[in-house]
């Protein structure tokens, strides 16, 4: 998140229920255990929320994972982590932005 975001989120909204927030998480390109990708995304949640954390209320609407790195490995871990905050129901809604997958024609039919 950047410096921008903040001030949107932070000094332009005044009723966090009233906008829909979409943002990214940006795996590397080592896996990271799914408590830690979980760790990180709880951290960024008061960034998010005027300071309120996911014990006070601190939610996202719609966390994307941007794109694919990791291998199989990174990829499992990552949606595990963004999966288990959605149970827990401070993530509404989970994706994926960027998967680069190659679709033959005949699937699209």
């Amino acid at each position: 998140m950047n410096q921008a975001d903040r001030v949107v989120v932070g000094d332009t909204v005044s009723d966090r229920s009233s906008t829909y927030l979409t943002t990214k998480y940006m795996p590397t390109h080592q896996p990271h255990s799914s408590s830690a990708v979980y760790d990180y995304l709880v951290k960024s949640v008061p960034k998010l929320n005027k300071g309120k954390s996911i014990e006070e209320g601190g939610y996202i609407d719609l966390m994307l994972i941007h794109a694919p790195f990791g291998g199989e490995k990174g990829r499992t871990e990552n949606w595990a982590a963004l999966a288990r905050a959605q149970k827990e129901g401070w993530i509404k809604d989970i994706g994926v932005s960027n998967l680069y997958v190659t679709l033959s024609t005949n699937v699209l039919t």
